[in-house]
């Protein structure tokens, strides 16, 4: 039974001209971002043409992989078409389906996921005496299925959750020519999930001097990029963030700083995968 004081997020139906596949965080505090990511490329190796619709305030437009503005759905971008706004997209250009997320609240589609992470449901209560949207059988009620950033470790849910098909993934930097292990790092990153990029670094066998986690939107201010500029020369350490935040750099800080390709490796996705062959 719900505390009183207790408001669950209205669950909102979507609709397109292509099959939706709803993405929608389990709790407060998750990212989606790297989620959907790890979603548009497994259904693509399953020869669908994915493309995603950020759901936010305002008219719906097409996103470019440099709109400094939003860096979640920029990033997107670079896995395909992206649009943002509040209705889905009246052309989905040759797409043949959509994965529409939610960065907070409740959605369902033609298939709904939810996105948590190794924090599981937290106390179990809805907000704002806890982390979750709704209560756990309402939200067991209308997902099919949960993808989590939780690597290999159990995660703890209340008993309608943990019935639901689960994938579970593990955020891991892409090989790109660098050794990080043993070399010295001050790291940023913006969004619900910095400290998972950080955990990541570290489980790589970097060293890392620092973790700052900044706000999450918008552009990074010139101010604080030579201010960790400075800490990072410093230290004898070179200055990374993750993909996503780049956007958010101006030309000339982008210079100085490496960019991480972190993703949500997804080892097993037999859980899900009748069910993405539902769209």
């Amino acid at each position: 039974m719900l505390a009183p004081f207790a408001r669950p997020a209205p669950l909102r139906r979507l609709n397109a001209s292509v099959p939706v596949l709803a993405l929608a965080p389990l709790r407060a505090g998750v990212s989606p971002t790297l989620h959907a990511a790890a979603l548009s490329l497994r259904l693509t190796m399953k020869r669908r043409r994915p493309g995603v619709w950020w759901i936010a305030k305002g008219p719906t437009r097409q996103v470019s992989d440099t709109d400094a503005g939003l860096p979640d759905a920029a990033f997107l971008a670079a896995f395909g078409p992206c649009w943002i706004g509040a209705e889905p997209p009246d052309d989905t250009m040759d797409r043949d389906c959509l994965i529409a997320v939610a960065p907070s609240g409740r959605i369902s589609g033609t298939v709904t996921l939810l996105a948590g992470s190794a924090s599981g449901a937290g106390n179990g209560r809805v907000r704002p005496a806890g982390p979750l949207w709704a209560d756990a059988d309402a939200l067991a009620g209308a997902a099919h299925g949960l993808i989590l950033s939780s690597g290999a470790r159990p995660v703890a849910l209340p008993d309608p959750l943990a019935n639901l098909p689960v994938a579970q993934g593990v955020h891991h930097l892409l090989p790109m020519g660098v050794p990080w292990a043993g070399r010295r790092l001050l790291a940023f990153a913006g969004g619900a999930e910095a400290h998972a990029m950080f955990a990541a670094l570290r489980a790589e066998g970097a060293d890392l001097v620092r973790g700052i986690a900044v706000p999450g939107d918008g552009p990074v201010p010139p101010a604080l990029i030579r201010r960790l500029t400075r800490e990072a020369s410093q230290a004898r350490a070179q200055l990374v963030a993750p993909e996503r935040d780049m956007v958010r750099l101006s030309a000339e800080a982008r210079r100085a700083v490496l960019a991480l390709p972190v993703r949500l490796d997804v080892a097993d996705w037999s859980a899900l995968d009748s069910i993405l062959s539902a769209l």
